[in-house]
């Protein structure tokens, strides 16, 4: 997840890929750990979202 964060932090990439990783990075930790979707989402959902906040400002 540190690369994927890393990653979206320091390219220039649109945001609809951006979108695109962060839901891909999300299915392959649940295809890893199948059980754990609600620690994903307390753990790693915020700070992938405060990036994309940040770089694309959404809100």
């Amino acid at each position: 997840m540190d690369l994927v964060i890393s990653t979206l932090q320091q390219s220039e990439m649109p945001i609809e890929e951006a979108s695109e990783l962060a839901a891909a990075a999300r299915q392959f930790a649940l295809t890893l750990f199948p059980d754990k979707a609600q620690t994903y989402d307390l753990l790693y959902r915020p700070r992938i979202q405060r990036v994309m906040n940040e770089k694309y400002r959404i809100m």
